[in-house]
């Protein structure tokens, strides 16, 4: 594992920095190619803006060449000028490949990666814009997102109504991600709130108790999908494993019964055993959905395994050449499925490696 770390800090970063990073326009490229040269998408998602600018202020933390930190201030300004809605704390869907505002409705996972980004870049720099604008962005998520029937919104169009009748866990997951680190770097009761309720969530909706598996699609009631219900994309559970032991760490409030009932299931049915990989989605009576295998399942695989005390040989390695740049999906005979690289999977990578080392210590 440390040869990992060793490895992202020193070389991965760099590379990827200067391979997404769009010199002309500001900000950072959607997707490179297998050749690392950037893909014309005609979008720069928010999403994408967030996770990129997470991955180096991590990193520079953990000691990669601080030669960077000019050039990820560029990207916080990128994000912070071309992004920002028209509520204060709100953030535009994506803008065009030079900046210009393209999808304006807002949507709430990429609002909770403004506030992971935010604050991880607070804590490499101490910047109170960026605590001023995580704050904001959760005022925004509960004034605006918060939906009658629990939880929040999907997302909103620029009237504040809500644009979708499927509603998903994910984006609640990654919000309660987002509260748990910025409380760590803010002390702020305001983001624990918030995780609080989520977890709540969690317990009385995403967790089917009866299957001990965990629900990701749900009707606007926030009842199991009928058509999407029974699907389970098996890297999710790893996720929460995670994040509910982090929530244990912060709070003291024992979570032991999810953590082994979640990894249980995704590790029994959701391994593909013979070549030591995840696959993609499954369902809640154990069958494979989707043969294929996403490198994020992996990099939440590294974190669970490492909680739950777990000795396998499932390894990030099987993805990632030396130069740090990777297969985006592999098929079950672990044969190449992609010929591109997303500007999200950094994040992936970065959190997998380092939140593992610090599970360790």
């Amino acid at each position: 594992m440390e040869n990992l770390k060793n490895n992202l800090i020193n070389i991965w970063i760099p590379n990827w920095y200067f391979s997404f990073i769009d010199k002309e326009n500001g900000g950072f490229h959607e997707r490179i190619d297998k050749n690392q040269k950037p893909i014309n998408t005609g979008y720069k998602r928010l999403l994408s803006q967030c996770r990129q600018i997470y991955t180096y202020s991590h990193a520079l933390k953990e000691g990669t060449d601080k030669k960077l930190i000019e050039h990820v201030n560029s990207g916080y300004e990128f994000l912070t000028s071309k992004y920002k809605g028209k509520e204060k704390g709100s953030w535009i869907f994506s803008t065009t490949e030079k900046g210009d505002a393209k999808d304006t409705y807002y949507d709430l996972y990429a609002h909770a990666f403004v506030i992971l980004s935010m604050a991880f870049y607070y804590n490499l720099t101490g910047e109170k814009h960026a605590k001023n604008n995580a704050k904001h962005t959760l005022n925004f998520i509960k004034t605006h997102f918060r939906s009658k029937n629990k939880g929040f919104e999907e997302a909103l169009d620029e009237k504040m109504s809500p644009i979708t009748s499927i509603r998903r866990q994910n984006p609640h997951m990654h919000l309660f991600e987002a509260c748990l680190f910025a409380y760590d770097f803010f002390t702020d009761e305001e983001y624990l709130e918030t995780a609080h309720e989520i977890y709540q969530l969690f317990k009385d909706y995403f967790f089917d108790d009866k299957t001990k598996t965990l629900t990701e699609f749900f009707d606007y009631e926030l009842n199991p999908h009928k058509e999407k219900g029974h699907k389970i994309e098996t890297g999710h559970h790893y996720e929460w494993v995670w994040l509910l032991n982090k929530y244990t760490q912060t709070t003291q409030i024992n979570n032991d019964c999810y953590l082994s009932h979640l990894f249980d299931y995704a590790y029994k049915f959701g391994t593909d055993k013979n070549n030591h990989t995840i696959f993609n989605i499954m369902d809640k009576h154990g069958n494979i959905l989707d043969k294929n295998k996403r490198i994020w399942h992996i990099t939440e695989f590294m974190k669970a395994a490492t909680i739950m005390n777990l000795k396998e040989k499932i390894d990030i390695t099987k993805y990632i050449n030396k130069d740090g740049f990777w297969i985006e999906i592999l098929n079950e005979d672990m044969a190449a499925q992609s010929d591109f690289m997303p500007a999200t999977t950094p994040y992936h990578i970065t959190m997998g490696i380092l939140e593992t080392e610090n599970i360790k210590k």
